[in-house]
């Protein structure tokens, strides 16, 4: 029964490392045992180097090596290589296409090196004419839109990202150096709590060690990190809607005043507009007659709300803008808020 086991065990290792072989580029034996380690099959070097020779001396697994340089690179086999063929739908191609295009940054990246190998069979699958012409004529025909002016991302560095992601995923502290907007490095030890994406923005929410309350930083700003195997310390309460809902990144970092807002506007356009997608659910449009209406909504007052004004008041036809304080803002804790001890310079 224990040689059963083994073989079965043998056999679920040789179909791992048949899976990361590439057929349209060459990979190595390295590239490989990272590739299964990211997945959580560790597997020494020498006996993954006894695997690829006995399986390169298979005829019918069509893997080819290129021994002119080294280390050696593995392929597989334009002449060969059916039974490594990853039988992927033309459907399934072309989600893992959109998923490697879309949500690469919010993956871990671990998570995202383990499916190297189908997301390269994605794309082989997707570069072949036949049975996928509609699903790559798909990709040209659906797009994102910004509503904001497009910028380029900002450069994030690898190993950072890497980092905070693999961290995030096991619940780890990190130590990072951080640059943040006046130019100032700091050092720190934190605890990451979430990965937020604003635009071609990445954030990451987090508690610095020592302190109470929680930030959010630029992870482009991020110029060094080191895991450590320190369990994170994550507030019991804590949830990051609850956080993004009190929080405008890059712009007010919370400090906006909650406020019971009212205008009025003419254009009708308008107020089909609003209804269709409203600020919020606290929001309300009364028709007053002849083409007149007034809204009223609770919401945060900042840059945002400012530019949408700039933006529709000669539009809209708005008039009449009142702004009342509201005591506080529902949702918001005092975890979340933004407090006297928090660490300077670490916001945005």
């Amino acid at each position: 029964m224990a040689r059963k086991t083994t073989s079965l065990t043998e056999a679920f290792t040789l179909l791992e490392i048949l899976r990361r072989i590439p057929r349209n580029r060459h990979t190595t034996v390295q590239e490989i045992q990272a590739g299964m380690a990211a997945a959580g099959k560790k597997i020494e070097i020498r006996t993954l180097q006894r695997y690829m020779k006995a399986i390169c001396e298979t005829e019918m697994l069509g893997v080819e090596c290129d021994m002119r340089t080294r280390p050696y690179g593995f392929r597989q086999s334009p002449k060969g290589g059916k039974f490594l063929s990853t039988q992927m739908s033309a459907h399934e191609s072309l989600l893992m296409r959109l998923a490697e295009e879309h949500m690469r940054y919010l993956m871990p990246a671990a998570l995202t090196r383990s499916l190297s190998p189908l997301f390269e069979a994605a794309q082989q699958n997707m570069s072949e004419a036949g049975a996928t012409k509609r699903e790559q004529s798909w990709l040209k025909k659906v797009a994102v839109v910004s509503s904001t002016l497009p910028v380029l991302p900002p450069s994030i560095k690898q190993k950072c990202f890497d980092d905070v992601s693999e961290a995030l995923f096991h619940e780890t502290k990190l130590e990072i150096q951080y640059r943040n907007s006046s130019g100032r490095t700091l050092s720190a030890l934190v605890s990451p709590l979430g990965l937020v994406q604003q635009d071609v923005r990445f954030y990451l929410v987090c508690r610095f060690e020592g302190y109470d309350n929680v930030r959010h930083l630029a992870l482009h700003r991020i110029t060094h990190t080191t895991r450590t195997d320190f369990p994170a310390e994550r507030p019991k309460d804590f949830s990051l809607d609850a956080y993004i809902k009190s929080r405008h990144f890059n712009y007010t970092d919370g400090d906006g005043a909650r406020i019971r807002l009212t205008f009025d506007f003419t254009n009708p356009v308008t107020a089909q507009i609003l209804k269709e997608t409203p600020f919020n659910r606290t929001q309300n449009i009364t028709a007053l007659g002849d083409n007149q209406f007034r809204l009223t909504v609770l919401i945060e007052d900042s840059p945002l709300l400012a530019g949408w004004f700039a933006v529709w008041r000669e539009r809209a036809g708005i008039s009449n803008i009142v702004k009342e304080p509201v005591d506080e803002a529902p949702g918001r804790t005092e975890e979340n808020a933004s407090g006297a001890d928090s660490p300077p310079g670490t916001a945005g």
